[in-house]
C-alpha cells in the first residue's frame, strides 16, 4: 500500500511539473510563432514543446531522486538551487538543439544545418532563449528546496497564510 501511495505522489509530482513546463514552453513557442508571422514564416513547435516539457521533467525527477538537495543546519538553499538550476537549464538548451535539428527534417533541411540555424545562429538569441530557460526553472526548483529545509507543512503555511 505504501508503494502504491508513493508511486500517486511521484505520478502526481511528475504530471504537475510537466503541466508547468508545457505552459512556459508553449508560451515561448506561442511568442515565437507570432513573431515569426509577422515575417510571414509559419513556425510549428507545440507538441515539441511539450515533448522539450516532458523530457525536462522527467530529467528534472530523476535528478532529484539520484542526487537530491541535501541541506545541512545553516546551508544556503539558494546555492544549492542555484547550482541545480544551471545544471537544468543546460540539459533543456540541450535538448533544444536536438529539436531543433529534428525539425529541421520536417522542414527537409539537414540536422547539423538546421542545429546551426537554431536561434536563426543568433548567440544573443541563444542566450536570451536560455536566461528564459533559467527563469523559468529557478522558481520550481526554490520552491523544491524550501519545501526540502522547511517542510511541506511549514512552507504550505507561509505560501497560503495558514497557521499552524
Amino acid at each position: 500500500m505504501a508503494a502504491l501511495q508513493a508511486l500517486e505522489g511521484a505520478v502526481k509530482k511528475g504530471l504537475i511539473l510537466n503541466a508547468y513546463l508545457a505552459a512556459w514552453f508553449c508560451a515561448l513557442v506561442f511568442l515565437s510563432d507570432a513573431i515569426l508571422q509577422e515575417d510571414g514564416v509559419p513556425y510549428i513547435g507545440y507538441g515539441f514543446a511539450i515533448l522539450k516539457a516532458s523530457a525536462l521533467s522527467k530529467f528534472m525527477l530523476i535528478g532529484q531522486k539520484a542526487f537530491p538537495l541535501s541541506f545541512d543546519k545553516g546551508s544556503s538553499v539558494l546555492w544549492l538551487v542555484l547550482r541545480r538550476s544551471i545544471v537544468d537549464t543546460g540539459f533543456v538548451l540541450l535538448v533544444s538543439y536536438l529539436f531543433a535539428g529534428i525539425e529541421g527534417f520536417f522542414h527537409h533541411r539537414g540536422f547539423i544545418e538546421s542545429l546551426q540555424d537554431f536561434c536563426r545562429g543568433n548567440l544573443e538569441h541563444v542566450a536570451a532563449l536560455t536566461l528564459c530557460y533559467w527563469l523559468i526553472i529557478l522558481p520550481y526548483l526554490a520552491y523544491c528546496g524550501l519545501k526540502r529545509a522547511m517542510g511541506a507543512e511549514l512552507l504550505f503555511a507561509y505560501l497560503l497564510g495558514k497557521s499552524k
